[in-house]
């Protein structure tokens, strides 16, 4: 429930339930939330609603102020804004800096000097030495209203590991930083992560990983792209012939993890009548990304995968692996970095 009112009630509050609940003082703990939602008619699912109220009569309290609490089916969507660098960074870097940066890899590191200051470090030691952690984001959160931006940091664990028990620990650590209220968002691997966690690891920085990087491909869907007519397939580009192969590999390039979803249909350059119709959302496997326009020429046209991803489809197993939050990140961020356009 603390995941979910994050960015919904103060900062301040969220850090002193958090305290609370390591300290295991649910009176406390729930007489600090409802107050903060009841005051500010935050709108809750009637999941938490019913939570709340469940702690509050336990612990002797009353719960009838919260039936003056909005209820909603699903999650509100958040209003702040989020980007993967403070503003300093965001201006040195300019277009370079795409929604989501891999701070573990090289390239991405380089593209400005601003993009790790101290606190970013003092949290990287608190993680790197700890067992059970298994990913560390850092993204700004900026207000409609224009204020100035804060932190928040995000760490992946193993289900065995406790997530309330780190966050306070990261919680003091940046304190001691002169970080005032900090924002440590901590979570188990594989739960379901509330809408503003989601959103704030999408426009993050993967700042530390228990895995270390790796060179993720970008497969091209044309062999060559002319400024002034567009897209185009050689005259000789391979065909795939064997149907069954056809089918496996279709079946594998369309089964792969999401990872930028697309709603604009381009129009087929093999077969200039159909119109809108070639889809453009973006997958990988970890080792390769590809857009969807890539399974559709092949099933369509029978228009082979080129060069090396081609050799590594036919060598990968019949399904595409499961992907953990990290290697899917770092996915992301190859996709939107900033590099010379792919065909």
């Amino acid at each position: 429930m603390l995941l979910r009112l994050s960015g919904w009630i103060p900062d301040g509050l969220i850090s002193e339930a958090r305290d609370r609940l390591v300290a295991e003082d649910l009176q406390s703990l729930a007489r600090t939330v409802s107050l903060a939602v009841v005051e500010r008619g935050v709108p809750l699912t009637d999941r938490d609603a019913d939570l709340l109220a469940g702690v509050l009569t336990g612990c002797g309290l009353d719960a009838g102020p919260l039936s003056r609490v909005p209820r909603q089916a699903t999650e509100p969507v958040p209003t702040w804004d989020f980007a993967p660098a403070p503003l300093t960074a965001l201006r040195t870097g300019g277009d370079r800096i795409g929604r989501c940066l891999d701070l573990t890899d090289d390239q991405d590191l380089t593209i400005s000097p601003d993009l790790l200051d101290d606190r970013d470090r003092t949290m990287i030691d608190l993680v790197a030495g700890r067992p059970g952690c298994l990913g560390l984001w850092r993204t700004w959160r900026f207000p409609p209203t224009g204020s100035p931006g804060r932190r928040v940091y995000l760490i992946e664990v193993t289900p065995r590991t406790d997530p309330s028990m780190l966050a306070l620990r990261a919680q003091v650590a940046l304190s001691d930083q002169g970080e005032i209220s900090p924002q440590i968002e901590t979570y188990a691997s594989g739960s379901p992560l509330p809408l503003y966690q989601r959103t704030a690891r999408a426009w993050s920085s993967l700042l530390w990983a228990s895995t270390p990087p790796h060179l993720i491909h970008r497969a091209p869907v044309y062999d060559t792209i002319d400024p002034g007519t567009g897209p185009r397939f050689a005259p000789d580009h391979p065909l795939l012939t064997d149907i069954y192969l056809r089918e496996r590999l279709t079946g594998y390039l369309t089964s792969a993890t999401l990872v930028r979803a697309n709603d604009v249909l381009r129009d087929d350059i093999v077969d200039p009548a159909r119109r809108a119709t070639v889809p453009w959302n973006f997958r990988t496997d970890g080792a390769w990304i590809w857009s969807d326009a890539l399974a559709y020429y092949l099933r369509e046209h029978g228009l082979a995968p080129t060069g090396d991803f081609l050799d590594h489809l036919r060598t990968a197993s019949a399904r595409p692996p499961e992907l953990d939050s990290v290697t899917t990140f770092r996915a992301r961020a190859t996709l939107h970095r900033k590099q010379s356009p792919m065909p």
